[in-house]
């Protein structure tokens, strides 16, 4: 897919025209044209699917495929300097070097394992002692579209309603203190209004206690879907990210008809 969106083969390709066969030219021009109206078609593909997905946050978030957005960081106890004496990394890519391990992202309501290894990585090209890398370093703001699994911990919205009802259920076993609480109207019993606000607290509670859990530790993982869509890991906003793709899907749009037209031509 990088290549595509690079846009670089073709370029590449034109370039070294002069070195083929003048009657092998308009073979060569052909395949261009077809792998640039693939290369439109797969962006476009790629550009809905970004713009299509809703972003979810920690606390919504349910399994399955999933766009996410939120602030990188290593995993606790995971300190020290990165290579060419890099601040620490949570990713990092040069010709020759990759890494794979998992690493965090989070955002108000948890944290998220991200597993990089089969992603889509997307970061800025950087320039360090002479040597050309990629990073994602921790406290970026990393977009994340892939599968994600539940490891741990995390509440449906059934099992919320459940904790709901449970932690209702023991405030009604001590009247006294359920009346002093909720019984605004003092008249000694909760009738339906104050009940509704007996259970708005009590979500409340909920809600509270699940966000203290869900930052405690990872109870989520993405990585690669099965079902081939795309695994994609940036630390370039997502309006840039759209931008970018619709920019290379025009402008393979334009070239592979003007491909086709040298193609013909160069045939004649």
């Amino acid at each position: 897919m990088a290549i595509f969106s690079s846009f670089l083969y073709p370029a590449a390709a034109l370039c070294f025209l002069w070195l083929i066969p003048r009657e092998q030219t308009s073979n060569v021009l052909v395949i261009l044209s077809i792998l640039s109206l693939i290369a439109s078609l797969i962006l476009f593909r790629r550009w809905r699917t970004l713009n299509d997905t809703a972003t979810s946050t920690l606390r919504t978030v349910s399994q399955g495929y999933t766009e996410l957005i939120g602030s990188a960081m290593t995993f606790p106890g995971e300190t020290g300097p990165g290579p060419l004496h890099l601040p620490p990394v949570v990713w990092f890519s040069t010709p020759n070097q990759t890494s794979n391990q998992h690493f965090l992202i989070n955002d108000e309501f948890g944290s998220c394992t991200i597993a990089p290894r089969q992603a889509e990585i997307i970061t800025p090209l950087h320039y360090r002692s002479q040597n050309t890398f990629r990073a994602i370093f921790p406290g970026q703001t990393v977009y994340v579209l892939g599968q994600l699994t539940t490891v741990s911990g995390h509440k449906t919205d059934l099992q919320k309603r459940e904790a709901v009802l449970s932690l209702l259920g023991s405030w009604k076993k001590d009247q006294h203190e359920m009346l002093r609480r909720f019984d605004k109207n003092g008249d000694g019993r909760i009738d339906s209004q104050e009940l509704l606000v007996a259970r708005g607290a009590a979500e409340h509670t909920i809600d509270d206690h699940l966000d203290y859990e869900y930052q405690q530790a990872a109870t989520h993982l993405v990585d690669k879907p099965k079902d081939g869509r795309p695994f994609i890991l940036s630390s370039i906003p997502l309006d840039q990210l759209l931008k970018r793709y619709s920019m290379m899907m025009l402008g393979h749009l334009i070239a592979w008809p003007v491909l086709g037209a040298l193609a013909l031509v160069f045939s004649g």
